[in-house]
């Protein structure tokens, strides 16, 4: 019995949201606490918390700005692919990305324990189908079966490009998998052209796209955690994945990135978050701290930690990021620090049966400002505190597709966060327009 808790501990580790479940958060510091109420026609919406946090920033011309990043509203997005019975429950670790100049959001692949759950020795499925909905500005998806990956897959990187949604790695029930597929859409159905494929297997990493250059760190490498950096010229394909300079210290499974510029104006990969597991030479570790890597420079520079109102470091790992502009990244989710590092080092056997709640994932909204290398949270959102999420600009606001509530235990809601922003900060990589400028 102990051997099969232990087993499906570690299965469910591949994103264990906590849901940090209290109701009644307050917003401290400077933020104002504000009721907003549903704006019609759209239905469905929760009422949260609303604060407006001045974050200085520099802009292009080293003049020093105040702008304000606010939580406007949330709600849940209707309808969810129901060609599959099992896939209805929801998802974790899927490829999401937006087709350029479609206004088409994409979800595909992903897992779930559909029948029994992981806490009473359940079996994950993995999935290999493509859907497709048409994004608008209301609370309605109507999803398409658009293809199928050639295997299962989950735990892989999606980058969106101007070219096509790109689908990295991952892994299934049977192996590990080292394929990159571009994906484009043709007479509304999904057309995957095979790229040049990664030198290793690669599964729970993390990637964004600098410029025309994907980069991909961490993540299981032929199955052992580890602290690799791979990159991929889009412009020069027939050079294929290129090895760069390991991150520092420890390996980092399930952390998360996004690019932006730095201080003095240059292009960075920023890394914050993820663990790794002990092999009997190494012991588990949970990390918080981030990492910038320069393609200038070749090289590594730390990054601080991400920090609640309180001052209170708040782990990434399991989360989801997106970069708001060249210099603003928005986080939501990820794991609790602390229970998590516990159920790495030590296998309680009740681990998984306790309520959503008990394990506290990350509920909060933090914003990190590359420039002055400061983090703000902006608000507490129930709604977000999930980990193995994805997290995606859709052209009227950021869409938190799935992920976990609690180790093994899935959700179908897709929720769309929407801000307001004022900053003259280029956008990153923004693949179709966005009507409510920032």
């Amino acid at each position: 019995m102990t051997k099969r808790i232990v087993f499906f501990f570690y299965m469910s580790l591949f994103f264990l949201p906590s849901f940090a479940g209290e109701e009644s958060y307050s917003l401290v510091d400077t933020c104002s606490e504000i009721k907003k109420e549903p704006k019609s026609p759209k239905t469905d919406y929760k009422v949260i918390y609303d604060s407006e946090c001045n974050i200085p920033v520099s802009s292009f011309q080293a003049e020093t700005l105040e702008f304000p990043v606010r939580l406007d509203y949330v709600y849940r997005i209707k309808g969810f692919p129901d060609k599959e019975k099992d896939f209805t429950k929801g998802i974790s670790a899927c490829f999401a990305g937006i087709f350029n100049g479609h206004s088409t959001l994409m979800i595909g692949g992903g897992c779930n324990f559909p029948d029994i759950s992981a806490a009473d020795g359940g079996t994950k499925k993995y999935y290999r189908s493509i859907y497709a909905a048409e994004v608008t500005e209301d609370s309605l998806f109507t999803w398409e079966k658009i293809g199928e990956f050639p295997q299962d897959v989950a735990y892989g990187v999606t980058i969106s490009t101007p070219d096509g949604i790109l689908c990295i790695g991952g892994m299934n029930a049977k192996k590990r998998l080292n394929t990159v597929y571009r994906i484009t859409l043709k007479n509304k159905k999904a057309v995957l052209e095979t790229l040049p494929a990664l030198p290793c297997t690669l599964d729970n990493m993390t990637g964004s796209l600098l410029g025309n250059v994907v980069y991909v760190a961490g993540g299981n490498k032929n199955g052992i955690p580890c602290n690799d950096l791979y990159c991929l010229d889009l412009d020069s394909l027939s050079k294929g994945w290129q090895k760069l300079q390991d991150f520092p210290r420890s390996p980092r499974i399930q952390a998360v990135s996004a690019a932006q510029i730095g201080p003095h104006g240059e292009q960075i990969f920023c890394l914050w978050g993820g663990f790794s597991t002990s092999d009997g030479n190494r012991q588990a570790t949970l990390s918080t701290n981030g990492y910038a890597y320069s393609p200038s420079t070749k090289k590594w520079v730390s990054l601080p930690d991400p920090t609640n109102n309180e001052g209170e470091t708040v782990s990434l790992g399991g989360g989801s990021i997106i970069a708001l502009s060249d210099s603003l990244i928005l986080c939501t989710g990820g794991v609790n620090k602390d229970i998590f590092l516990q159920a790495l080092k030590h296998n309680a056997p009740d681990y998984l049966l306790h309520p959503i709640e008990w394990y506290r994932f990350n509920n909060r909204l933090l914003v990190y400002n590359s420039r002055q290398k400061r983090w703000k949270e902006i608000a507490k959102v129930s709604e977000t505190a999930r980990a193995g999420a994805s997290l995606i600009f859709d052209g009227y606001g950021y869409l938190l597709i799935n992920g976990e509530l609690k180790p093994g235990i899935r959700t179908p809601d897709i929720t769309r966060i929407l801000l307001k922003t004022e900053t003259n900060s280029k956008p990153t990589n923004r693949i179709i327009p966005n009507k409510n400028e920032y």
